[in-house]
């Protein structure tokens, strides 16, 4: 069970309030399971699109390239350097086939093993955080996660201190982590969670301001549930564009990959239609 389950328990529990704050954890949940379920329906169709491509790409260059090079060598014509260089792709595919199973299976037991073990971790978070456009959709994910924790805890009765606890466990980020567990030192000394949320270059000034008007009106959790219903638009119209984009691209760069190995194959064989009529 997450730090989140285990924080809306123990506050259940301590308060005598246990069947609310299940109701709201439920609620939750069902938001969050109805969202990572547009996600990966929206993700189906690109995913298929390049899984079997690369099967497609893989078996030319294992099984027919090798039956083209013999019929070229057999004519002993002069191949163009595209075709030289297919041919040796080729070749190479054909000599390390199993090696590069091995590999690629190892690879991802690696990633898998890595990842299980937490090595490497702040690494990646830090790219992720740093990248071109995967740093935008990172930090939206991070910030949709923020305020709908921060919503689910206030609303339950978890003190403010305990509920920047619970979601710096809880948000999947290192660099994150770090930010918000200083930021909770800071409020536990008495400071004001919007003060300290502005000094934080990461989040942008919006959560801030939102932080700001709860504590005025004394209304936080209606404040961050608010926030966090625009993350969760603004992720999903994000999602869809990456999506919107990410589709034709593979469509062309598995066009491209096609066309290359089109006019690769099909320069010799007019060189042998010209020696045929010669």
């Amino acid at each position: 069970f997450s730090p989140l389950w285990k924080g809306i328990i123990e506050v259940g529990e301590a308060s005598g309030n246990l069947p609310f704050v299940l109701e709201k954890l439920a609620d939750y949940l069902e938001m969050r399971i109805e969202f990572e379920r547009k996600i990966k329906s929206a993700l189906i169709y690109p995913g298929m699109v390049s899984f079997f491509g690369a099967i497609a790409v893989g078996v030319f260059f294992k099984f027919i390239l090798p039956r083209f090079t013999q019929i070229f060598t057999q004519f002993n014509i002069k191949l163009p350097l595209i075709t030289q260089i297919l041919f040796s792709i080729s070749q190479f595919v054909n000599k390390y086939f199993i090696l590069l199973i091995i590999a690629f299976i190892g690879g991802i037991a690696g990633i898998v093993y890595l990842k299980k073990k937490g090595i490497g971790k702040g690494v990646i978070d830090k790219l992720k955080l740093g990248l071109p456009l995967l740093s935008d959709f990172t930090l939206l994910v991070a910030l949709e996660r923020f305020s709908s924790t921060m919503y689910i805890l206030l609303e339950s009765g978890v003190p403010i201190v305990y509920t920047l606890e619970v979601i710096a466990k809880s948000i999947d980020n290192v660099v994150l982590e770090g930010a918000i567990d200083l930021m909770k030192d800071d409020v536990k000394k008495g400071k004001n969670l919007s003060s300290e949320l502005s000094k934080i270059d990461i989040f942008p000034p919006l959560i801030a301001e939102i932080a700001r008007i709860g504590e005025e009106t004394g209304n936080m959790p209606g404040m961050f549930k608010k926030l966090s219903e625009h993350y969760q638009k603004e992720l999903s119209t994000k999602m869809e564009r990456m999506i919107a984009i990410f589709e034709p691209l593979i469509i062309f760069l598995l066009g491209g990959i096609i066309g290359i190995i089109v006019i690769a194959l099909f320069m010799p064989i007019f060189q042998l239609a010209t020696l045929g009529n010669k």
